[in-house]
């Protein structure tokens, strides 16, 4: 997740801006659209892989509704499981099935 200022607003049309709840489903900002110190801080320390981001994820835990930060989960866990450790979709490899 991106470490911005307040991740758990969200702009849209014209100055309107979203509460996001527990429960709702959100899309992770997109690595372009990460300001330069954040990029930096995030994707190039590899503490955030770029290809998760800009991922939709369920709003799980939102501690106050002044918080700036949620706790959330990928939507689809696609080949996820115990087998795998429970990787993360994005290094997952898809099966073929004939």
């Amino acid at each position: 997740m991106a470490l911005t200022s307040t991740p758990a607003r969200v702009s849209h049309k014209k100055g309107q801006w979203h509460e996001w709840k527990e429960g709702e489903i959100a899309y992770l900002k997109p690595a372009s659209e990460f300001k330069a110190q954040d990029y930096k801080s995030c994707i190039e320390s590899k503490e955030v892989e770029q290809g998760a981001t800009g991922h939709p994820v369920i709003i799980l835990r939102r501690y106050s509704p002044a918080t700036t930060h949620v706790i959330v989960t990928p939507v689809t866990a696609f080949n996820s499981g115990p087998e795998n450790g429970f990787r993360p979709p994005e290094y997952t490899v898809p099966r073929r099935h004939s």
